[in-house]
């Protein structure tokens, strides 16, 4: 039912190209080629693993952009997905991530989170080398708005915001995207 849903939304609202986080299916190399009659890009997994991949890159089949997978930019096991789109003779460096509270090994330290914050930023970095436009999405699990106050994971979300700033990247607010009793949660958008 789910896959219909997209490929309506798709098709009715004329997207080429979306990313799906937090995804809750098991997917391998082998059995997600195609879903929503799009082609599939995953993160990069070790070879003959199966996992719950919680991130996709869906491209829906269209001439006026082209795909071309960054599998440079990406690091095995971590949860991003990095393209290069071609709309006519304009290049942008297109990257999605989902920053899991626990990785595939059950791993959720604040170090070991902080060690994979310093994962992507490893990626921005190698992607902004190139001069080209850049624009990352995704889900941080990180709430800038409550920097400074009596939040669990200031640290992590101070960094993150001191990498974007000393980067030179733009964090574009789209206000809260999630909430709970105990407040919002505004998710980053980054841009050059």
């Amino acid at each position: 039912k789910k896959e219909s849903e997209i490929r309506a939304f798709l098709k009715r609202n004329k997207v080429d190209l979306m990313f799906l986080v937090e995804i809750d299916t098991c997917i391998t190399k082998k059995n997600c080629q195609s879903f929503a009659g799009c082609h599939v890009y995953l993160p990069l997994v070790p070879e003959n693993v199966t996992f719950k991949s919680r991130i996709v890159l869906l491209e829906h089949r269209s001439q006026s952009i082209a795909v071309l997978p960054r599998h440079d930019l990406m690091a095995v096991g971590f949860p991003s997905i990095w393209a290069e789109l071609g709309i006519g003779d304009e290049k942008i460096i297109l990257g999605c991530v989902y920053r899991e509270w626990r990785d595939a090994n059950g791993n959720g330290s604040r170090d070991e989170q902080r060690q994979r914050l310093h994962v992507f930023f490893g990626q921005i970095e190698r992607a902004m080398r190139e001069k080209k436009k850049i624009l990352i999405l995704g889900d941080l699990n990180l709430d800038f708005s409550r920097i400074g106050k009596n939040y669990p994971e200031h640290l992590l979300a101070s960094e993150l915001r001191d990498f974007l700033e000393s980067s030179g990247l733009e964090n574009i607010d789209v206000g809260p995207t999630f909430s709970m009793n105990t407040g919002s949660k505004e998710e980053p958008r980054i841009t050059s």
